[in-house]
């Protein structure tokens, strides 16, 4: 027998993306047709909203009763892949690029991406909507540690950040996988400098001088 369900039944399984768009009674026909939650369509909210905002799309399949609920899973599916094969990809409108546009028609490169709201800063936000540099991070957990958390709400220190891949090492990731001990990190540019770049290529002493 079929299932009752509720609001809290179709967030659950194609989100809360969902409440945008006038279609509950839609939803609540096909959901009723299935009589065991995992003969649901396997299909993303993307593609759920696609299909049925989409003009061309026959919603008959979905209030077909006659049907089992692997006659229905198979046809809505097969109409998910027909559309995402047939759907052109949207461009970056950038003159002469063919990439892929991320934010308001632009690739990355050419601007498509979310900007620290910080006036004048177009870093891009890590937390709350703002860069590093002007409080988009948190604090490490650790009572009494004001440096910034990298991982696990954690900062280095305190067990935050990646580890060194290479066998029974426990320090902090540099590059590339490694700490500095394990071929990690990259030396300062000045050719006779021996020390660790730590900024823009150059260790702190050279970093400040190529600044003056």
């Amino acid at each position: 027998m079929a299932q009752t369900i509720s609001d809290g039944d179709v967030s659950l399984y194609w989100g809360d993306a969902l409440d945008s768009v006038d279609m509950a009674d839609v939803l609540a026909s096909a959901l009723l047709v299935a009589s065991d939650a995992d003969q649901l369509p396997d299909i993303s909210e993307a593609s759920l909203l696609d299909l049925l905002t989409d003009d061309t799309t026959d919603l008959s399949m979905l209030l077909d009763f006659e049907k089992t609920p692997d006659e229905l899973h198979m046809q809505w599916t097969s109409s998910v892949e027909a559309k995402a094969s047939t759907r052109p990809r949207k461009l970056c409108s950038h003159p002469g690029c063919g990439k892929t546009a991320r934010v308001k028609g632009h690739c990355t490169a050419h601007g498509g991406r979310r900007s620290c709201n910080e006036p004048g800063c177009t870093k891009v936000p890590q937390v709350g909507a703002k860069c590093s540099n002007h409080g988009g991070f948190t604090n490490c957990t650790v009572e009494g540690c004001q440096k910034r958390a990298q991982s696990k709400g954690l900062c280095k220190t305190h067990g935050g950040g990646m580890r060194c891949h290479a066998d029974g090492c426990t320090k902090v990731v540099t590059s590339n996988g490694r700490c500095r001990a394990h071929g990690g990190g990259a030396k300062c540019s000045v050719a006779t400098c021996e020390k660790w770049a730590q900024r823009r290529g150059f260790c702190t002493l050279h970093a400040k001088q190529m600044q003056t």
